[in-house]
């Protein structure tokens, strides 16, 4: 689970780069595109309050590998901590101040308010959304929360790249360090409506560590894991996404079916499904 941050303008959404593969000129979020922000955000609530909702299993993460993938996992990183005073230093440093006494920080007569969009009704999303919106409240935020329907949200805000920030949970993939990854931090795929880079994220330095991940000669997770720990702490610092926490599923099934052998990857140990037998 993680908040994404929208780096560009986002009413006039642009890809990063045009048909012949010049850079675009995007504009910026006038309060996102501030990394200052993105910091002050993730420093200003209790990811660790999200455990207690999430239950057994959740685990704090700290970029887009997967703890599960442990061999590449960047377990030397230290999450961000809950540090609201250092929130607000931050923010104070950035020239984000209540000039007004109204309880809300601002910049060259920019407020420091936004719409946090979310999928409604899965009791940890809504439960983690008004954390945020309380928690951040009280450094000088003003967090108006857009909790809807998630085919309502996921086009017309989220791929389109016309939203603030947005707080979401993804599922599955594949136990390759390099799939999300390369999904949500590469510029090429920083596409509105077609890519899945939804936070407008441009780091030259990152691109060339993706692409060199792919690219190690017999692909040894020994010679890779560096790259991709590398990968995470670059992430951390620029803060295109605010990771949070990662959940454990529970998989079930009948006890006549025996011989089952789960995997991180294949909880069913559907892969192995011819030395299933059934019990009589």
């Amino acid at each position: 689970a993680f908040t994404t941050f929208n780096l560009a303008d986002p009413t006039n959404p642009q890809p990063a780069y045009d048909a012949d593969g010049n850079p675009v000129d995007q504009g910026a979020h006038p309060i996102f595109g501030d990394v200052a922000v993105r910091q002050a955000y993730a420093m200003g609530y209790d990811h660790d309050a999200l455990l207690a909702l999430a239950g057994e299993g959740a685990v704090r993460s700290v970029g887009p590998v997967p703890p599960v993938i442990s061999w590449a996992y960047a377990a030397d990183l230290a999450p961000i901590a809950y540090d609201p005073e250092g929130a607000a230093a931050l923010l104070e440093a950035a020239g984000w101040v209540d000039s007004d006494g109204d309880g809300v920080r601002e910049k060259d007569g920019v407020p420091l308010e936004f719409q946090l969009d979310y999928p409604a009704g899965d009791s940890l999303i809504d439960g983690t959304a008004l954390i945020i919106q309380d928690q951040l409240g009280q450094i000088g935020f003003r967090v108006n929360l857009n909790g809807a329907e998630w085919q309502s949200l996921v086009g017309a805000r989220l791929l389109a790249q016309t939203y603030d920030a947005f707080y979401l949970s993804i599922s599955g993939g594949i136990p390759e360090p390099d799939f999300i990854a390369n999904m949500m931090l590469n510029s090429a795929q920083d596409i509105p409506l077609a890519g899945l880079n939804i936070a407008s994220y441009n780091n030259p330095q990152m691109d060339e560590l993706l692409a060199s991940g792919r690219a190690v000669p017999g692909c040894a997770a020994a010679d890779r894991a560096p790259i991709y720990q590398q990968v995470q702490a670059i992430a951390l610092e620029d803060m295109p996404y605010d990771y949070t926490i990662s959940t454990a599923a529970r998989f079930v099934h009948n006890n006549r079916i025996q011989n089952i052998t789960p995997g991180p990857w294949d909880p069913y140990g559907a892969s192995r499904i011819e030395q299933w037998t059934l019990a009589q």
